[in-house]
């Protein structure tokens, strides 16, 4: 299975996905092991071992390829949040309402 950041998404002329693009990827595994079914840990999809800092940042997959697909809401699947991003998101957002005051 993949994980990712939904970027885009296009739809055939029925409504179905033609095809969607993932941002920031990873796998996963589910297995059927116990009574009910358990997912591995997130590995990092098409990442380069010799460039720790890059990885490939998009993944397209065809509509006639997925079989389920599950959107969760972007503000719960967010990890490693700390005190100095959330800061910095606040500065930014301080920021962006002044120069909304300059233009109006």
């Amino acid at each position: 299975m993949y994980a990712g950041h939904l970027e885009d998404f296009f739809l055939d002329s029925s409504g179905s996905f033609s095809y969607i693009v993932l941002k920031n990827c990873s796998r996963f595994y589910m297995t059927f092991d116990q009574a009910s079914p358990i997912t591995t840990g997130h590995v990092p999809l098409l990442s380069d071992p010799d460039h720790a800092g890059r990885a490939w940042e998009y993944l397209v997959i065809q509509g006639s390829d997925i079989a389920n697909i599950l959107f969760d809401p972007l503000g719960e699947s967010i990890t490693g949040r700390t005190q100095a991003a959330v800061q910095a998101l606040d500065a930014e957002l301080a920021a962006s309402k002044v120069h909304e005051g300059e233009d109006g």
